[in-house]
């Protein structure tokens, strides 16, 4: 009957809904298994590029369900020993986000071919951390094809290729060209 059919399916459902919540449950139990691994080397990585006093953690919120899992993962940042983290996004600046993401991309390793792509990593740095920059680009590029915006010619010496955007202005239009070298 009508009836026993919606019985049947209401208990079906039922079973779904604990195997989801025990598949988000055992996923993010890997996850906060992994995150203190993750966390020691992300910071090693980071102290590489001069950010040696900067701290970095995990924080693990349950949200609704994703296909992801259940997890809403922040990332919490401080750059100064004396400060609290916060939300990265909101209180690195653009460069320290740059160098995070370096760190990040150097410790998950090369398991994967990826085009990343830098924009102005070395603002606001010169000297020793520039070089540690760089030399952590060069690095990565080994593996993967980097596309870096810059200014910084320490950066430009490490590249492979290197190009420079040439700007005119022609029949009252601003053109730009994109030119090797």
């Amino acid at each position: 009957t009508l009836k026993e059919q919606i019985t049947k399916q209401k208990i079906e459902l039922e079973n779904l809904e604990v195997n989801l919540l025990k598949a988000a449950e055992n996923l993010s139990a890997q996850r906060k298994q992994q995150a203190q691994k993750f966390i020691l080397g992300v910071k090693k990585n980071m102290r590489d590029l001069m950010l040696e006093d900067a701290d970095f953690d995990i924080v693990f919120n349950t949200t609704d369900f994703t296909l992801n899992g259940q997890d809403k993962i922040l990332l919490l940042f401080s750059a100064n020993k004396d400060l609290p983290k916060k939300e990265l996004q909101k209180i690195a600046s653009g460069g320290e986000k740059s160098r995070f993401i370096l760190a990040l991309f150097e410790y998950i390793g090369q398991k994967n071919k990826n085009t990343l792509i830098f924009d102005e990593i070395e603002e606001g740095t010169g000297g020793k951390t520039l070089e540690a920059i760089a030399i952590k680009l060069k690095k990565l590029s080994l593996e993967n094809q980097l596309i870096c915006i810059t200014h910084s010619s320490e950066i430009q010496k490490v590249a492979d290729k290197v190009f420079t955007i040439q700007k005119s202005f022609k029949d009252s239009n601003t053109v730009s060209y994109l030119c090797q070298g």
